[in-house]
């Protein structure tokens, strides 16, 4: 899939559906082999102003790394009669919502998140007593940095177990089997003489050849 939006029907326009719902389209980017590389996401009602986010894939086909945009939406439902604000800190001036649809809102808030993360509290009253809630929103650190948790090859008591986990059973002739453990680190299964044997692979030497310890 490489987009969805939401679209919704507003008179006098009829049953066209060609309202845009803010906060509510996505569009997606791959690479050659299915790694999403870039998501858009948001929008306004006019398909407008989407905001992208982009992953770092390695050779491996493991994501090490995203970018994450520093706005997000908050959207809910409200009497259709009512104006919906928003205050962050909670207590702070009130905005009004960017989109209100019956008793559908949307209100996209900014925050910067390029340092660190973000924990912030948001205030939303929909102008009646009793109807004031406070949200609390995280932001992950942009970028965000992800880590690989690598299969234990160097303990000789588990590195076997963990290479037959990865790999299965079965295989047949010179059939090689890899599976990846880490960026930096495989696992191989080989056949030699009728034995199934399990390698612990690390790392290219010069030669684009692996430096291979047999367990």
């Amino acid at each position: 899939m490489t987009g969805g939006k939401r679209h919704i029907d507003l008179p006098p326009a009829g049953p066209d559906g060609d309202i845009l719902m803010p906060g509510q389209q996505f569009e997606y980017t791959f690479d050659h082999i299915g790694n999403r590389t870039q998501t858009k996401s948001g929008g306004d009602s006019a398909g407008q102003n989407l905001r992208t986010a982009t992953n770092t894939p390695n050779l491996l086909n493991q994501y090490t790394s995203r970018t994450v945009p520093g706005t997000v939406d908050l959207m809910g439902f409200a009497p259709a009669a009512n104006s919906v604000t928003f205050a962050t800190p909670p207590g702070g001036t009130p905005v009004a919502a960017d989109f209100q649809s019956g008793e559908f809102y949307q209100k996209a808030l900014s925050w910067t998140n390029t340092t660190s993360a973000r924990f912030e509290g948001v205030e939303i009253d929909a102008a009646q007593a009793g109807a004031e809630v406070t949200r609390w929103v995280f932001l992950p650190k942009s970028p965000e940095a992800f880590v690989v948790t690598p299969v234990p090859l160097d303990n000789p008591e588990t590195s076997r177990r963990g290479c037959a986990d990865l790999l299965g059973s079965g295989s047949s002739g010179a059939a090689r089997a890899i599976a990846h453990a880490s960026p930096d680190r495989v696992c191989r299964r080989s056949e030699a003489n009728g034995e199934r044997a399990a390698h612990a692979e690390e790392g290219f030497n010069g030669a684009n050849r692996w430096q291979s310890q047999r367990r």
